[in-house]
């Protein structure tokens, strides 16, 4: 049985890496890339995977993976795609 997910409207706006309460983004056409030179002169560290996502465009911070759900139903990315990244939706 497959189970249909419900559009909701919501998109991927920005690639984003979130700092246990912070959550650091830039919007399109950055790439997470783009927020690295930064993160590591503030923090002395470069953001592990587990720490990369994406911002909605209703504010929140997703991983990788909830964010490829999202693109894919937002018919921003191909079912094919397993782990999202920027190169896949810009």
């Amino acid at each position: 049985m497959f189970f249909r997910r419900q559009a909701s409207g919501e998109r991927i706006v920005a690639v984003a890496v979130q700092l246990d309460e912070f959550v650091l983004s830039l919007p399109a056409p950055a790439r997470h890339e783009d927020l690295y030179a930064g993160v590591h002169r503030a923090t002395g560290a470069l953001p592990t995977p587990d720490q990369q996502g994406f911002l909605t465009s209703k504010g929140r911070f997703v991983k990788r993976h909830a964010a490829r759900d999202i693109a894919i139903a937002a018919g921003q990315a191909d079912r094919d795609c397993l782990l999202l990244t920027s190169q896949h939706l810009w």
